[in-house]
């Protein structure tokens, strides 16, 4: 010890501490860097990993958002398709309808137009008749009076003292078909008539159904379209949320091989005890060469 001091041991001492001290400072600042970055990788993994827990829940409610806004979309779509074909039909039904009730309409005014001949034929027979065999009163008939008899279920007749006998049986003869002709022109009438009613029934009922399937059209057709343009922005935010659940798992995998600790090889271990050794050995040659002087 005397020669050390005698001969610059201070020196050595001093060197030998500032060597430890070193040392010591080296693996202090690596213990609070290693502290400083397990506070960090403790704190940003607890706070990743609820960040990453927050983007799986918002991509599922967006991803199943818009699944179903889809769905609804392609059911109003099909509903609306339906609609159209209805509306078609209908369409069809009524144009099918109103020739029918034409072509049944001019059959009945047809069939009313030959009663009438028939009918004034049968009148002009009666009254030259009745002319003939009563020529100082001759009986005087018209159409309407004719057809208002036959609907009451009566047929004009003749006074039977002012016709001979045997004109009598001809012109009673005649005033039956009379009857029949403006019987059956009256039944026309009211067939036509209640065919007519029939028709604008069925007409009007089509009508309050087309009414009522058009505004279905409509509603449809707004609701399709506002829940199409939801569509198109979910699909912006389902992308949107994607990408950031993706960046989120993308730096937490980053995160985890960064804060994860590693086990070190033989290699590494070998390695790191070759350099304590070292240094080590650096601060005995120091002793040493302090105690040979």
């Amino acid at each position: 010890m005397t020669a050390l001091a005698r001969y610059g041991g201070e020196d050595v001492f001093v060197k030998m501490r500032k060597l430890i001290q070193e040392m010591i400072s080296a693996l202090e600042q690596t213990n609070r860097e290693e502290m400083g970055k397990k506070a960090f990788c403790d704190q940003e993994m607890k706070h990743t990993k609820a960040t990453l827990s927050d983007r799986q829940d918002e991509s599922k409610r967006k991803s199943a958002a818009l699944e179903l806004t889809t769905a609804q979309v392609a059911q109003l779509r099909e509903e609306l398709a339906n609609l159209a074909q209805e509306l078609a039909d209908l369409a069809e039904s009524d144009q099918e309808l109103t020739k029918m009730r034409q072509a049944e309409h001019e059959e009945h005014t047809q069939a009313y137009k030959d009663l009438e001949l028939g009918l004034a034929g049968v009148q002009t027979a009666i009254k030259a008749l009745r002319d003939y065999y009563s020529q100082d009163r001759p009986v005087q008939l018209d159409m309407a009076a004719s057809m208002a008899l036959a609907a009451d279920g009566r047929a004009p007749r003749v006074d039977i003292a002012e016709v001979s006998t045997a004109g009598a049986g001809v012109i009673s003869f005649l005033e039956v078909v009379e009857s029949d002709f403006a019987r059956n022109m009256a039944d026309l009438q009211s067939q036509d008539r209640n065919a007519q009613e029939a028709y604008e029934k069925l007409m009007q009922q089509s009508k309050v159904v087309k009414a009522q399937k058009e505004a279905d059209v409509k509603h449809k057709t707004t609701e399709a379209t506002n829940l199409e343009r939801s569509a198109t922005e979910l699909r912006s935010d389902t992308a949107s949320a994607k990408q950031q659940l993706e960046a989120v798992t993308e730096y937490l995998g980053k995160l985890q091989e960064e804060c994860t600790a590693k086990v070190e090889t033989r290699e590494e271990r070998m390695a790191k005890r070759q350099k304590e050794m070292e240094g080590l050995q650096e601060a005995l040659s120091i002793l040493e060469s302090a105690v040979s002087v």
